[in-house]
């Protein structure tokens, strides 16, 4: 019938993370003799100080060379921080012999937890303006989201699933992000906030350059996704793992699609034709 609707958004996120790793190599060497913007190393040091860490992922962050520790880069001009991804932490670690000697996949969200988990989201982060790539994946952050994070109006690239928020989530904030194209609130606990997409749809209209959106493992149901129904600018879209039983109708109409992922949804019946590139 025409259909290809079952791309992960992961490959826009992979796309924007090749980007940005190929900018970090092109310019590291600007990097090795100078030391990055001294208030920010040391928001990073108190950062570093106050998550719980034994395996030592974080061992790189010593020293004045901040823009050369694990999961950070820095503007080439200024040394301000652009990229702050705690993800390759999980990575290594998941990948190390240890982790896969004594945890079994059960253990491993809790082991996570213990790792970095039980904090709300840093408020310094706020303060590094210059932020255009946030990766806190699975980091196991609880509390609210930070209203401090409304500054960062640089962000092209913001992924915040896997943690533990409480309401209010403190949507609004997305509204002032006018750069941002992929947004990643999957696997996001959300409280009571059944209505949760409602003010996201309101409020993602201030960011007009989105494309990537991730919303996987949320729970939503079919009258839930109506508020994405004239979010149509979207070309990736991630919504598996959700509490839907029929394709959404309007998904016809969303002409710049290029990937939707509708996996363990439960979904049967009819599959509207749709057109998607």
């Amino acid at each position: 019938m025409g259909v290809r609707c079952h791309i992960s958004i992961g490959a826009c996120a992979l796309f924007l993370l090749v980007v940005a790793e190929i900018a970090h190599c092109a310019n590291s060497s600007l990097h090795l003799h100078s030391p990055c913007v001294e208030r920010e190393r040391q928001a990073l040091v108190k950062f570093k100080e106050s998550l719980n860490d034994p395996l030592n992922l974080l061992s790189s962050w010593q020293g004045i060379h901040c823009c050369q520790w694990e999961g950070i880069s820095c503007d080439d001009v200024t040394g301000r921080i652009v990229k702050l991804d705690l993800t390759t932490s999980f990575e290594r670690c998941q990948r190390s012999q240890p982790f896969r000697d004594h945890y079994n996949f059960w253990e491993t969200y809790e082991f996570e937890w213990k790792l970095f988990g039980g904090n709300p989201i840093p408020m310094f982060i706020g303060s590094m303006q210059q932020l255009r790539y946030l990766s806190l994946s699975n980091a196991g952050f609880v509390g609210k989201i930070p209203k401090s994070l409304g500054n960062l109006t640089n962000l092209h690239f913001l992924d915040l699933s896997g943690n533990e928020f409480s309401p209010p989530l403190n949507i609004n904030l997305i509204s002032e992000l006018r750069l941002l194209e992929h947004l990643d609130m999957g696997n996001v606990y959300f409280g009571q906030a059944h209505n949760l997409l409602q003010p996201v749809s309101i409020n993602l209209t201030g960011a007009p350059k989105l494309r990537c959106l991730g919303l996987a493992g949320n729970g939503l149901t079919e009258s839930a996704l109506d508020a994405l129904q004239n979010m149509t600018s979207l070309v990736h879209l991630d919504l598996s793992h959700n509490n839907l039983i029929s394709f959404p109708s309007w998904s016809v109409n969303f002409k710049k699609l290029e990937s939707l992922d509708l996996s363990w949804c439960g979904l049967f019946g009819s599959i509207p034709k749709c057109n998607f590139h």
